[in-house]
């Protein structure tokens, strides 16, 4: 059974270069975009000599904004590239450059064997999907965003980008229809190759789907959660678990969400029986990382 690690960073390459290390396998396929801004050359120097590892070149990177409707399209080149890969991929797992794996390869290998052909993903629960129907979702897709910087470089847009905020600021209006039942959720995802072939098939035969996204904010939680949420059952999609472990309730003080992990979260990520957790960083989470790596060997 073959993996693809479809992994999206823009700094930190030593931390990347660990992190690619630890996923190293035969059956492990490692493909990764470095935002367009950030200088490549490092990140290929931490990950040199990694077998199966694709970094997409200059010709294929865009230009990342948090926020912004790049970062979809990113995770769209991503899977493309994994499906067109000469090796068959059966699994595909996005992540970041600050997600860490925290368990053994062999441990990772033996829980997609023995649930081949279920996809892993987490939604938001059905409270929070009728709450934030109201008005979270709808700031994000009826309102006109503009956090790309270099990706849409359309000069009518640029133009007219500060008096459409300026209006929708002012008058508290929505610009833009609403899209039928709206589903949301975590980004990051563990996906059979059945799902990742359905939702592309998707996106050729319905491009206006994905042409709607565009001056959207924080769409890659919402558009592929949209997508599939009609076709869970027969697409086997748990949707209530994406296998990571992350924190968006700290006990300590924090200064950004998702909580920034260290060696003190250790015993409940091990606990957890997740794949990956984040987020981490190469300084306050060192001494976790060393723990992770020493509990995986």
């Amino acid at each position: 059974m073959n993996h693809a690690f479809l992994i999206m960073a823009y700094n930190n390459p030593t931390l990347l270069g660990r992190i690619c290390h630890r996923l190293e396998a035969e059956n492990h396929f490692i493909f990764i975009h470095i935002d367009k801004k950030s200088d490549l050359e490092p990140f290929c120097d931490a990950c040199k000599s990694i077998q199966n590892l694709i970094i997409l070149g200059n010709d294929e990177r865009i230009v990342t904004n948090l926020g912004g409707y790049s970062l979809l399209a990113t995770e769209i080149l991503l899977i493309k590239k994994a499906l067109q890969h000469s090796s068959h991929m059966d699994y595909f797992h996005l992540i970041s450059g600050a997600d860490y794996p925290c368990q053994s390869n062999s441990e990772f290998d033996k829980f997609f064997e023995n649930n081949e052909g279920k996809s892993y993903m987490m939604f938001d629960t059905e409270e929070e999907t009728i709450e934030w129907r109201k008005k979270k979702y709808p700031d994000r897709y009826r309102l006109y965003h503009f956090n790309d910087k270099g990706y849409n470089n359309n000069s009518i847009v640029n133009v007219l980008k500060l008096p459409i905020k300026i209006f929708q600021k002012a008058f508290h209006i929505y610009l833009r229809p609403m899209i039928k039942d709206v589903y949301a959720g975590w980004e990051w995802f563990s996906w059979h190759r059945k799902v990742a072939e359905f939702a592309m098939r998707q996106l050729d035969e319905h491009p206006e789907h994905l042409e709607r996204m565009r001056y959207c904010s924080c769409i890659d939680e919402v558009f592929f959660h949209t997508l599939l949420q009609p076709h869970l059952k027969e697409l086997n999609v748990v949707s209530d678990n994406a296998l990571r472990y992350i924190d968006w309730h700290p006990t300590r003080p924090a200064k950004t969400l998702p909580l920034v992990l260290d060696e003190r979260d250790y015993q409940r990520i091990k606990t957890s029986r997740t794949f990956f957790c984040r987020k981490v960083n190469p300084e306050s989470s060192i001494k976790l990382l060393d723990m992770l790596d020493k509990s995986s060997i």
